[in-house]
């Protein structure tokens, strides 16, 4: 879900995409946590992960807003982690619920913008529910060999989208260690931008990351600010367009989406009903994300809202990286194949923080 921005380039990690993307968060699953207490013994997975979750470990995830090329932008652009521990683990005791920490920058020269991180939006049975943020809350759970997080909405019990994640492995950092290709790839704006960190080889003792597969369970059907706004709070976003429906404005000649730069219509989708809202999902996934989605369309309150469609089993993409390309007007390209999550402790955090430099 990180969509293209002509008019600044910027990497961005937004709430309903990256952090969520394998610790929880998506949409779909909405069903309860599923628990399998007469497991044996932990997966290989779930071993893995709890090396990292439960306490006195904490699991940590970086969210950013910053350029691949220039300075930084004071109220704009920040770099931050915020983590979260398990007080036991969920093959003995269950559902884990769990509420990650506030965000703490690790930039000495930038705040955390207000709208860092803010919660997203699900249409669930008919009515749009707003997911925890920008501190989530989730339940963690094991299913088969697999960890599942479940995204709870503000109302801290109501689950909004739900993931599974497996194929876990944990590398350790030496110092003097290059970071490895994919972990460059996930801060691809520190590793690509001479101007935003140095070294990358200074790993402090003890310095880890997660990597792994996270992958939809159940079909997400989020909602987006119709307005284009990077900022919205409640669960009343503003529609796309007021007092029409869908039909409407496909015999008009289609619903243009600026952030995709395409015109949907009769002929790149289907209507059909979703939960009780008539609902277009279209045939041809979105451009220019990292995770497979389809553009939505929602007929509410006599208003048409705008979204996106996750399909249950999706791949969960991971963070878009940079690719140097002279003669082009950014000097780079964006490549949106990257598919793993990777989530750091804390010895990788305190070297990330050392490694900036602005």
């Amino acid at each position: 879900m990180c969509a293209r921005r002509s008019c600044r380039p910027l990497f961005r990690i937004l709430a309903a995409a990256a952090l969520l993307a394998g610790c929880g968060g998506g949409g779909g699953g909405y069903g309860g946590s599923s628990t399998t207490l007469n497991q044996p013994v932990l997966s290989p997975d779930q071993a893995a992960f709890e090396t990292f979750a439960l306490a006195p470990a904490a699991l940590y995830d970086a969210a950013m807003d910053l350029p691949f090329a220039g300075a930084p932008v004071a109220g704009t652009s920040y770099l931050a982690e915020h983590h979260v521990s398990l007080a036991q683990s969920p093959l003995a005791y269950g559902a884990q619920k769990a509420t990650f920490s506030p965000l703490a920058s690790l930039a000495a020269t930038l705040a955390i913008p207000a709208t860092a991180l803010e919660p997203g939006r699900y249409l669930i049975s008919g009515q749009i529910l707003v997911g925890s943020g920008p501190q989530y809350t989730l339940n963690y759970s094991y299913q088969g060999g697999a960890v599942r997080t479940d995204l709870l909405a503000a109302d801290g019990v109501t689950p909004v989208l739900s993931r599974l994640a497996r194929d876990y492995s944990v590398v350790s950092l030496a110092s003097g260690q290059a970071a490895p290709v994919d972990l460059q790839e996930w801060f691809s704006p520190l590793t690509f931008n001479p101007a935003l960190a140095t070294g990358f080889t200074q790993w402090l003792p003890g310095a880890a990351f997660l990597e792994f597969t996270s992958t939809q369970a159940g079909d997400s059907y989020a909602v987006f600010d119709g307005a284009g706004s990077a900022s919205f709070t409640g669960a009343a976003p503003l529609p796309l367009r007021t007092a029409t429906t869908i039909a409407a404005l496909m015999a008009g000649g289609g619903i243009h989406s600026t952030a995709d730069g395409v015109t949907y219509t009769m002929a790149t989708g289907t209507v059909s009903m979703v939960g009780g809202v008539n609902t277009y999902v279209a045939s041809v996934a979105r451009p220019g994300v990292t995770t497979q989605s389809f553009r939505t369309y929602y007929d509410l309150n006599g208003d048409v809202y705008t979204g996106e469609l996750i399909r249950d089993g999706t791949v969960i993409g991971g963070n878009p990286f940079a690719v140097a390309a002279p003669g082009t007007a950014l000097g780079y390209s964006l490549d949106y194949t990257a598919s793993r999550q990777i989530r750091l402790n804390q010895a990788a955090v305190q070297s990330l923080k050392a490694f900036v430099t602005f």
